[in-house]
């Protein structure tokens, strides 16, 4: 096979310094285990210099997430020809629509690197009905279809976008399942949580034995189901003493969908609702958090509930691709339809009533990520791709 002979220089191309922390920076250093020398590819952000502290190799490229400017984007496509023609790349990685778009284009017939666009998931879009969605879908989609003729491999991380994909154009024999991004079970493990930081944790929640804490973390974005857990957070604490939901993530500004502070600060004059903001130390927040949330309309594989999971806790979700992939009704959480806040009322009073159902949850889930999930696993499946081209 081409992987045989290729040298072992691997650019993993991203559109944002912090989810490349967070998701990429692990599969870097897997790959470096395995003999490769990795590159980061990404814009110049406030969590760049946190990439280049963790010894991966880091170049820079200009690129606002989430926008479409035509100088930047040619000006991204000439930057990475040039990192391509200075440091040979054997296989350039891309994640998400932008990169993916973007290495098409700087890549298109290159006979000398491998491409391979990684979707990690289609976008709310294609959870929207209306004509500005259908719109969307139409664009998208014919970005990933001049994608798929240019492209060596596509790597889908849901079944539904695996069926949406494959209906394109050149995708036969190119396209791969390869669900979420993994899970470190050393790291997301409750016997290795730092207990100073929960001791804080605690006391900026003012925690007290026998509270309740429903915990949200992600992006504060309206398809996430960030309004409806406000609303049915509101309800609940006002109903229900020693219960409390926490949210813990930041505000996208770059997103349309992105909820204002002053929508956020309507709910957080309601004592028992607490903002957290972006933490990184989210293992910490899990191991206190009894019942975790996430009333998403749509997603590609969410890492934040297979980190829950790992921390053995009840994951209640939504029955839409991507999240639905991650729970299995009534053995490690609740599925309940999106947009629809009393089913997601219904969902928690049934958890915090049965603590011992809640514990019997958690621990379902925890086994299905060691036996899913876990990075090695994730990891593996990525290598083989590259050996498959």
């Amino acid at each position: 096979m081409l992987f045989e002979i290729m040298s072992k220089k691997v650019a993993l191309v991203e559109n944002f310094g912090l989810d490349f922390l967070n998701f990429r920076v692990p599969l870097a250093k897997f790959l470096q285990e395995k003999g490769f020398e990795v590159y980061a590819i990404i814009p110049e952000d406030e969590y760049s210099g946190y990439v280049k502290d963790t010894g991966v190799n880091t170049l820079i490229y200009k690129l606002k997430k989430n926008t479409f400017n035509p100088l930047l984007f040619i000006g991204s496509v000439r930057k990475l020809k040039q990192y391509h023609k200075e440091q040979r790349f054997s296989i350039i990685h891309a994640f998400r629509l932008q990169p993916n778009i973007i290495t098409s284009f700087a890549f298109a017939f290159s006979k000398d690197t491998c491409l391979i666009n990684h979707i990690t998931g289609l976008g709310f879009a294609f959870a929207g009905d209306g004509i500005k969605s259908f719109f969307y879908r139409v664009a998208i989609l014919s970005l990933y279809q001049m994608s798929a003729f240019f492209t060596d491999r596509l790597i889908v991380q849901n079944s539904t976008d695996f069926k949406i994909i494959s209906k394109l154009l050149f995708t036969k024999g190119k396209i791969f399942l390869i669900e979420g991004s993994g899970v470190d079970l050393e790291k997301f493990c409750r016997n290795r949580v730092d207990l100073k930081i929960v001791a804080n944790f605690k006391a900026k929640l003012h925690f007290k034995p026998g509270d309740v804490i429903i915990s949200f973390t992600g992006r504060l974005l309206i398809e996430k189901g960030i309004i409806e857990f406000l609303e049915v957070a509101d309800i609940l604490t006002r109903r229900i003493k020693g219960i409390k939901f926490v949210i813990a993530g930041w505000f996208d500004k770059n997103n349309p969908s992105c909820i204002t502070a002053a929508r956020l600060n309507e709910f957080l004059t309601n004592r028992n609702i607490i903002f957290l903001g972006l933490t990184l130390n989210i293992r910490e927040l899990l191991y206190l958090t009894d019942i975790f949330v996430l009333p998403t309309y749509r997603e590609g594989f969410p890492r934040s509930v297979l980190e829950a999971m790992a921390m053995n806790l009840a994951v209640i979700t939504t029955c839409v691709p991507g999240a639905r992939d991650t729970v299995i009704n009534n053995f490690n959480g609740l599925l309940i339809p999106a947009k629809d806040n009393t089913g997601l009322e219904k969902a928690i009073l049934e958890l915090i009533s049965d603590r011992e159902l809640c514990m019997k949850m958690g621990e379902n889930g925890r086994m299905l990520v060691e036996n899913r999930y876990r990075s090695d696993l994730i990891y593996n499946k990525i290598l083989n791709v590259y050996r498959n081209i």
